[in-house]
């Protein structure tokens, strides 16, 4: 689960009444002063205010704010429930204001972290899913040939478990499409290059062959955050050798990345992102809509990158 969603799905457990005055939504870095305003305002509709707070970076703050923003944390009315989320940026957990930031919440509150999912922890989940199903062995596998992807694991195994037959390493190679990767990332380079009758055509193939969007969806996220860490690498002269290893990918793939990371700047990356996140929450959500959430993703990152010049 992405952590995007889990936020949303945490606001929802709020038995919000009404979004419109009871959600604060905040990002980067507010003044703790107006921060403060929406925490300690009663809700005016449902039993709880929310108020949410994505990507605040606590060592940007000076002295004095950095103390109104814990001191934020510490008095938290009961009537109001503060999310916090980060996704854009790694935790520095070393410095001194992120320890007494992390320490302070879990003091008063509850901390989850998000780390990416590995083949073998993957094929773990899988296997433990579909108990003698599948092997601890080939859920591995199939995880690597997904590319961890929880939501095409599932695709595939619903495939595999119809086909009647054990499920072995071969039947994974046989009925698992190993080119989707490939594809969707080229997918991907077409859409930052506003190639548009390229990327419909590859949607219109991947369809044709019985590709479902909730396969592409997942696999096209994939490739843009393995660009936006290629980005990353980039800008702190990390080989794409070292890299694969801190990121967990094949190399190949990571070289890829690096080739596409050169032309596409953060702010763009970031905002693909956050389009991707949100596209995943509605297909997951809704009923008998992927194909329509599909293509209007595709045309939110064309607009989004009008402004790059056609490459």
């Amino acid at each position: 689960m992405r952590t995007q969603e889990f936020a949303s799905l945490m606001v929802k457990s709020c038995n919000i009444t009404d979004e419109t005055f009871d959600v604060n939504h905040f990002s980067d870095n507010p003044d703790p002063r107006t921060l403060a305003n929406a925490t300690d305002t009663l809700p005016a509709f449902s039993d709880k205010r929310v108020v949410v707070l994505h990507d605040v970076n606590v060592e940007k703050y000076d002295d004095k704010a950095f103390f109104h923003f814990v001191e934020l944390i510490e008095t938290l009315p009961d009537s109001t429930t503060l999310i916090i989320y980060v996704t854009g940026f790694a935790l520095e957990k070393s410095k001194s204001r992120t320890k007494t930031f992390i320490s302070t919440a879990d003091k008063h509150g509850t901390i989850c972290e998000f780390s990416r999912l590995n083949p073998a922890k993957a094929g773990e989940l899988l296997a433990r899913e579909y108990p003698g199903a599948i092997s601890r062995e080939h859920a591995e596998f199939l995880a690597q040939a997904t590319a961890c992807s929880t939501a095409r694991m599932r695709l595939e195994m619903g495939k595999l478990v119809a086909s009647g037959s054990q499920i072995t390493r071969d039947l994974i190679e046989r009925l698992v499409s190993p080119q989707l990767e490939v594809r969707v990332f080229e997918l991907s380079n077409c859409v930052m290059m506003r190639k548009i009758e390229q990327t419909f055509t590859i949607l219109r193939d991947l369809s044709s062959e019985g590709t479902p969007p909730e396969m592409i969806l997942p696999a096209l996220s994939s490739s843009f955050i393995a660009i936006y860490y290629a980005k990353v690498s980039l800008t702190y002269g990390t080989s794409s050798a070292d890299a694969a290893l801190a990121f967990g990918y094949a190399e190949n793939r990571i070289n890829f990345a690096y080739k596409s990371a050169r032309n596409v700047e953060f702010k763009y990356l970031k905002s693909c992102v956050n389009l991707l996140e949100n596209a995943d929450i509605m297909m997951k959500n809704s009923h008998n809509e992927a194909d329509v959430i599909l293509v209007k993703l595709i045309s939110d990152l064309f607009y989004i990158g009008k402004s790059l010049p056609d490459r």
